[in-house]
């Protein structure tokens, strides 16, 4: 889109700027301040496409050193939805002993039920506090320092220098955004519920070999009908994966994250 607007901005405003400059040697004079006014219009749009470009290249920089921020982990669900198998669970409300699914991280499975994502505990990767105001910083921008003293025609060479200047860094935020839209495309909503009791007096059995086996909580994929999960994870599901020659297959996330 902002390619779009620095082409037409080019086209329109820029060549109706040298038009005016090809009239007869009598009507430049008479003209002198109508073009001046022009390349100075011209002039405060260039500056405004570059303040746009500068804030999306400080968004893409953002993005960039996010994406070091994290790895993936590979997670399977283990155990059956139906109780017929799994991890140990009772309820302690008198129906007994059963069979629960949980998630489980699994490094040496190169073909996981799901890739979650994990963030780094770096401090550069630690979310900015929020400020009064809102967090948003000033782009630093290169703005133009042409005088309008100059001859028109130098003027018109110059932001010509700078409109195709904006296009490629456009065109390299516009292969950015591309892959981005990729990656986020192929991550799926996942509804994960906690079940058991953090205080130990209910849930999944654990405890040491030999030993009388305690109570823990422990996370799994929430297929109820209805629909209420106490979280909704991002994952990569199955075989879903950004940057390769197959199509995702989930359903999206992006109304999730």
């Amino acid at each position: 889109m902002l390619r779009l607007l620095i082409v037409a901005l080019l086209y329109v405003a820029l060549l109706g700027s040298v038009a005016a400059l090809l009239v007869p040697e009598a009507l430049q004079s008479t003209r002198a301040s109508s073009t001046q006014s022009n390349l100075a219009k011209l002039q405060r749009q260039v500056q405004g496409l570059e303040r746009e470009v500068a804030v999306m290249e400080q968004t893409a920089d953002r993005y960039a050193h996010w994406r070091t921020c994290i790895s993936w982990v590979p997670v399977n669900e283990v155990g059956d939805p139906d109780n017929r198998f799994g991890y140990g669970y009772d309820e302690k409300d008198g129906t007994g002993p059963t069979y629960m699914p949980a998630l489980a991280v699994d490094r040496e499975d190169e073909r996981p039920d799901y890739v979650f994502l994990r963030f780094a505990r770096r401090d550069d990767c630690h979310s900015q506090p929020t400020m009064p105001g809102g967090t948003a910083e000033d782009a630093s921008v290169e703005t133009l320092q042409t005088t309008l003293v100059a001859s028109p025609g130098s003027t018109v060479r110059m932001l010509e220098r700078k409109v195709k200047q904006l296009q490629e860094r456009a065109e390299v935020l516009e292969r950015m955004s591309e892959r981005w839209d990729e990656w986020e495309s192929c991550l799926s909503w996942v509804p994960v519920t906690e079940y058991g009791d953090p205080d130990g007096h209910f849930g999944y059995l654990y405890g040491a070999k030999g030993a009388e086996p305690g109570y823990r909580p422990a996370i799994a994929v929430d297929g109820s009908e209805w629909d209420d999960p106490d979280y909704e994870f991002l994952a990569f599901v199955g075989r879903d994966r950004p940057f390769t020659d197959r199509e995702c297959e989930g359903e999206p996330g992006e109304s999730v994250d």
